[in-house]
């Protein structure tokens, strides 16, 4: 399995272009605002006729917004999680907090997954985990035979983890959920934002929970 990851303007936000040799699945969208960009690097990264399954992590501007542009570059049709799927589906950027930002939402169908459900692709099976806080019904995607997490939006590289101070964010949730991923002994994180952590990547968990929990129990959220 190899990864690419595609950085997005003007969020700095992952698309991460899996390559499973025969098929390839595409974690999160871009937010759109420079998908000319994102499709030039994606097609660099793989041949999308080979893209076979296309995941949505959760439904923020910054991940979803590009959701109907990649869905007209790969041909397939993305999976969100049934609660958030909404947003996408009829193009709510009130929900997808596009809105604020002066964002439209271009409506887009989706494929309702929920936790436990699985996206198999390139002989690979990727496992649907709900770990909300940061939206309400945020995902990630755990394969566990290279045991690479695609953490969306709940924790990053340094310590980092993901904000709780949007619309439907739930400080103690979140916690929860970084407590969830850092007992998945993974191996590699590709994180929403900043840098892939490469090996290490419990243990660079291990810090955003720790990081978190001080927050939480010291009354900063």
């Amino acid at each position: 399995m190899k990864v690419k990851t595609v950085v997005s303007a003007p969020f700095e936000v992952n698309v991460h272009v899996v390559d499973l040799g025969d098929e390839a699945l595409v974690v999160d969208a871009s937010s759109g605002l420079d998908f000319p960009a994102v499709e030039r690097a994606v097609r660099a990264a793989i041949d999308v006729a080979r893209v076979r399954k296309f995941h949505l992590t959760h439904w923020h501007v910054d991940h979803v917004r590009g959701a109907a542009a990649m869905r007209r570059l790969t041909g397939v049709t993305p999976t969100i999680h049934a609660d958030e799927a909404r947003a996408v589906r009829e193009g709510d950027a009130t929900l997808t907090l596009g809105a604020a930002m002066g964002a439209d939402q271009p409506p887009c169908d989706v494929i309702e997954v929920r936790e436990g459900d699985a996206i198999e692709v390139g002989g690979r099976r990727f496992e649907v985990l709900l770990v909300p806080g940061h939206s309400p019904a945020h995902t990630a995607l755990w394969e566990p035979e290279s045991r690479a997490l695609f953490a969306g939006d709940v924790v990053f590289e340094g310590g980092s983890f993901g904000r709780v101070d949007f619309p439907g964010c739930d400080p103690q949730a979140l916690v929860r959920s970084i407590e969830r991923l850092a007992a998945l002994d993974a191996r590699d994180l590709y994180p929403g934002h900043m840098r892939p952590v490469i090996g290490g990547a419990r243990e660079a968990i291990l810090e955003s929970l720790d990081n978190a929990r001080l927050m939480l129990e010291g009354g900063a959220w």
